[in-house]
């Protein structure tokens, strides 16, 4: 299986340099860079690749195509920060989401759901599967940190005003991050 882990900045790929050392550059174009990594034994994973997207869904759009052209994985796992909307979520705990959701789209008027882009779904879910394997890796006795599910939001704007974020709580309620 090869999978992609992909972080929009350095600083959130640097851990996972750190862990498994030696890269190899196989591609970079804009913002986007993939690096191949010894992947870690008895786990299934045959290639692994870090990938640095770049700030933005345009450039994790960009990061994307790039991504499935030069290495098609089989799994991709997006890292990395995120701005968070329920206050029991602790710097470095772990944010798992079960589905996908737009916050800054209104088609409203279209009679589209708050969010949702005109012809495409409301909302994105992730496979149930993949969300139990994740849930058994990450839980456990003895972790640092706390495991949250719920829903993600993207969006273009970064939430620093909180009328901003009540507004969108207000839209999308349960939102758990963004």
């Amino acid at each position: 299986m090869k999978v992609a882990i992909v972080a929009a900045m350095q600083e959130e790929l640097a851990p996972f340099r750190q862990h498994f050392g030696a890269k190899q550059l196989v591609f970079e174009q804009a913002k986007t860079r993939i690096e191949a990594v010894n992947p870690p034994e008895g786990t299934g994973i045959s290639q692994l690749y870090l990938v640095e997207s770049g700030i933005g869904k345009a450039n994790a759009a960009a990061c994307a195509a790039w991504l499935l052209s030069q290495v098609g994985p089989d799994l991709v796992i997006n890292t990395g920060s995120t701005g968070c909307f329920e206050p029991s979520v602790a710097l470095g705990d772990v944010v798992i989401s079960d589905r996908f959701v737009y916050s800054d789209v209104d088609a409203t008027g279209f009679n589209y759901a708050w969010g949702q882009v005109p012809q495409m779904p409301a909302h994105y879910p992730v496979a149930a599967d993949l969300l139990t394997n994740l849930l058994a890796h990450f839980q456990g006795a003895g972790k640092s940190y706390q495991v949250h599910v719920g829903t993600i939001a993207t969006s273009d704007s970064f939430m620093s005003d909180p009328q901003r974020v009540a507004e969108i709580l207000e839209r999308q309620p349960g939102l758990l991050a963004s």
